[in-house]
């Protein structure tokens, strides 16, 4: 019988929660051990966002504060001129300019 604790780094794709790749890695270890596998994340992401997910298993669940609070990077693609209903990619775009702009004018 197996036993996890630790660590694990998923990437995590566009359109995935983050409570779908806990559960899919909770499924994973589950099937392997035969037995339900207690799993946690350090920190949700959009589901339209990728990027690294901390996924603490076992006993690493109590530590997950610790993983929380370490520094994070962030990249954006900003699209100027728009506006929409939540600010993210997932609101409907309700506003659009026309206006063009150069660096030299901002």
């Amino acid at each position: 019988m197996h036993t996890f604790n630790g660590i694990l780094l998923v990437d995590k794709p566009a359109e995935l929660s983050s409570f779908g790749v806990v559960g899919r890695v909770r499924w994973s270890l589950s099937q392997i051990t035969g037995k339900k596998v207690k799993v946690g994340h350090t920190g949700t992401l959009d589901p339209f966002a990728t990027g690294l997910m901390i996924i603490v298993v076992g006993e690493y669940c109590k530590r997950a504060g610790e993983f929380s609070k370490l520094d994070k990077a962030y990249e954006a693609t900003v699209r100027l001129g728009e506006t929409s209903t939540t600010g993210d990619p997932e609101g409907e775009i309700t506003k659009k300019s026309d206006k063009m702009t150069t660096l030299e004018e901002i």
